[in-house]
């Protein structure tokens, strides 16, 4: 239910009525979950992300020098001068399970080229080989979400293999969510493969696990240009993909998940907030112990911002959580709309758009050939029917929605249940 200030001018001004009760509650809520130890682990959070977010830059220096800053070329360039320096060079290799002693000698180079079996140019974007040893890293840099050409990731492991032992192939993405393409890497021994995610807010990161512990191993005389370069990076890798979520969004998720009307209770929190912070906060439509105590108090304006933020964004909680159970990418067009690409027959796309209160599902196909996508969702339709995973038709989709939170198991199960069959 919304509530807004009419409902609350309603409450207050006759304070016999039963709706007056949910202002009480809600306030009981605040306080019930903002325990200490949640208000202690939040602030925690939040000086960590502020450490890492020291330096508030004017301009990001590297957007400044280059216009096409958000291309693959230009990540490659930054990394591959990460990597030619051995403390940012070993703790990388240590990261991906690689032993850096083999590669006290090697090379590396960017836009290694290689003759595919078409005779087309192809190019590895960073390799790292030890000549001596016949040792190499293949980097394939997916930052920018690009697509595998077809085989490529197998034309570049056939070409290097050739004379080298291929200890690894890194495909570096912005998301956990992007995973190499079956075409692209079938026939490559799966335990070389390695998914590196550029950076999410983890501790299993490239920027975490080789830049930051990089510059823990710099020289004392040649570490502030290095931290600058790892700063202004860092802004552009937040950038590509989206954070993990916090332990307090976790809780705070599950909370609202137990119990329906907990959902009611942080939707007015949110709204009392929401229309102080725009300045539209009356005297005399709420309690005045209620204002005083809001206004007065840090501690408590403090503790209805929080909750008012986590309701506010509510529906990217929902995504970044099915994301972290699911894979896939939530995409930074669609707002809080998580995506996932299934295999099979057809290349199935699956768009879920989350609301604070609601879900809606869109299958479809990946193909850009409208003719082809009516095709597809017409195969769709039947192999959902035939699964009983079929709900409505919108367009070029086929949908299902369900309501936040009392269907949120269902979600999940039908979500388990047809990316299941689609993948097939």
């Amino acid at each position: 239910m919304n509530y807004n200030f009419n409902d609350l001018k309603i409450c207050y001004e006759n304070i016999y009525q039963r709706d007056r009760k949910k202002v009480i509650l809600a306030k009981e809520y605040l306080n019930s979950f903002l325990t200490e130890e949640r208000i202690t682990k939040y602030k925690k959070e939040a000086e960590e992300e502020n450490k890492k977010n020291s330096f508030n830059f004017d301009f990001n220096i590297l957007k400044v020098m280059s216009e096409k800053y958000y291309t693959e070329d230009f990540h490659s360039d930054i990394i591959k001068q990460l990597l030619k320096n051995k403390a940012f060079l070993n703790p990388f290799l240590s990261f991906i399970d690689v032993d850096y002693k083999q590669y006290k000698d090697c090379e590396v180079l960017r836009e290694n080229c290689i003759n595919s079996d078409e005779d087309r140019r192809g190019r590895i974007d960073i390799l790292i080989k030890s000549k001596k040893r016949k040792r190499a890293v293949i980097i394939e840099n997916k930052i920018n979400w690009a697509g595998d050409t077809y085989r490529q990731l197998k034309k570049y492991y056939d070409y290097i293999s050739e004379k080298f032992k291929v200890d690894r192939m890194v495909y570096l993405v912005p998301d956990s969510g992007k995973i190499p393409e079956n075409q692209s890497i079938d026939g490559i021994p799966k335990k070389l493969i390695k998914i590196v995610v550029g950076y999410d807010g983890g501790v299993n990161d490239f920027y975490t696990q080789c830049v930051k512990k990089g510059i823990k191993n710099l020289k004392i005389n040649s570490k502030k240009e290095w931290f600058v370069l790892a700063e202004h990076y860092l802004q552009i890798l937040k950038e590509k993909g989206g954070s993990k979520m916090s332990s307090l969004e976790k809780d705070f998720y599950e909370d609202i998940k137990a119990k329906n009307e907990n959902l009611e209770k942080t939707h007015l929190i949110a709204d009392i907030y929401n229309d102080y912070n725009k300045g539209d906060f009356k005297m005399e439509v709420l309690e005045k112990d209620f204002y005083e105590n809001l206004i007065n108090n840090k501690g408590e304006l403090d503790k209805v911002k929080l909750i008012a933020e986590m309701y506010n964004e509510l529906g990217n909680i929902r995504a970044k959580n099915m994301r972290d159970i699911h894979g896939g990418s939530i995409t930074p067009w669609g707002g809080n709309q998580w995506l996932v690409n299934c295999g099979g027959k057809i290349p199935y796309k699956v768009d879920v758009e989350f609301a604070p209160n609601s879900t809606n599902i869109l299958i479809s196909s990946k193909s850009k050939n409208e003719k082809s996508k009516e095709e597809d969702r017409k195969v769709i339709e039947n192999l959902l029917k035939k699964n009983k995973l079929f709900g409505e038709v919108d367009g070029v989709y086929c949908t299902k929605s369900y309501q936040f939170p009392e269907e949120e198991k269902e979600l999940y199960e039908y979500l388990d249940k047809l990316i299941n069959v689609l993948s097939k």
